[in-house]
């Protein structure tokens, strides 16, 4: 039987208790890999395109999974992912309306500086003005006075979305469209 490459299963990621941290926030599903090796492993870093930033090659994204926990109970989930490696959290204020920035906010007042924090502003602020109220709304939610990065939820197309759009550089090429081929 051929052996499978690339898979994280039976890697010496997982033997060594580093696959914890990808399932550290799913409720109700235990890691399958619960050693006291894990808890010391550092996760491997990698900067963070041009930050300069060195952040684990693992985030914890505060979504949908991180509000399925309750409230009380966020707090010891950050902390689990932060003391697996984890250091680096995103978060929106489309995630729960708020609600994932509030309880976010209540770990990063003592914990700021362990971490790696991203948001993303929201696509109704069009102007530069909303954008920096929309910020400053997540500061306050965040409990903190800074954000590493900001980005748009979504940001403005730079691809055209279909071949035809493109602009042709070099020789002329036929038409592979289906109408063509009649």
């Amino acid at each position: 039987m051929a052996r499978r490459t690339g898979s994280v299963a039976g890697s010496s990621w997982e033997r060594s208790g580093l696959a914890v941290g990808a399932v550290a926030a799913m409720p109700g599903r235990p890691p399958r890999v619960a050693t006291d090796a894990a808890v010391g492993a550092k996760l491997p870093h990698r900067t963070l395109g041009r930050t300069g930033a060195s952040v684990s090659i693992l985030a914890m994204g505060c979504g949908s999974r991180f509000l399925m926990y309750p409230a009380e109970q966020a707090t010891a989930v950050l902390e689990k992912a932060v003391g697996l490696g984890i250091d680096y959290l995103d978060t929106a204020f489309s995630y729960g309306d708020g609600e994932s920035e509030t309880r976010l906010g209540r770990f990063l007042a003592t914990r700021r500086k362990d971490v790696f924090l991203a948001t993303k502003v929201p696509t109704r602020s069009r102007t530069r003005d909303s954008a920096l109220k929309e910020v400053e709304a997540s500061l306050k939610r965040l409990q903190t006075d800074h954000l590493d990065p900001a980005a748009p939820a979504q940001p403005p197309a730079t691809r055209p979305t279909s071949r035809r759009s493109r602009p042709r550089t070099g020789p002329s090429r036929p038409s592979t469209s289906c109408a063509s081929r009649r």
